[in-house]
């Protein structure tokens, strides 16, 4: 569930990198539902060029609860942010080493459970 700005919206609608042609989200590692007493992991294939990957977590609402820079391809969201029976929405966007971002953003969505 990605979400809108122009950046990715150009990304959207050009035609796909070589590099970003197998990012995607690890499903074996990222689940849909977790268990809220524990964290959310989430994990994605790793771009080619890319430094570095902003990871966001948004409410329902669509507004960002939080928001970090990794270098890694995965990213464990802590279990305190997750507060009552609300469904959250995460997002990834790889960058390279000037700040450009490379690739469409990828997410989807996180509902704790428990």
């Amino acid at each position: 569930m990605p979400t809108f700005d122009m950046v990715n919206a150009v990304l959207l609608t050009s035609p796909t990198r070589e590099a970003c042609a197998a990012f995607g989200i690890q499903y074996d590692q990222t689940a849909l539902t977790f268990n809220r007493r524990e964290n959310a992991r989430v994990a994605w294939t790793a771009v080619s060029n890319a430094a570095a990957y902003r990871v966001s977590l948004y409410d329902e609402a669509r507004s960002t609860i939080f928001a970090t820079i990794v270098g890694e391809t995965t990213t464990d969201f802590g279990n305190a942010l997750f507060v009552g029976q609300a469904r959250y929405f995460w997002e990834v966007r790889p960058f390279d080493g000037a700040g450009v971002q490379l690739c469409a953003a990828i997410g989807g969505m996180l509902i704790p459970i428990n």
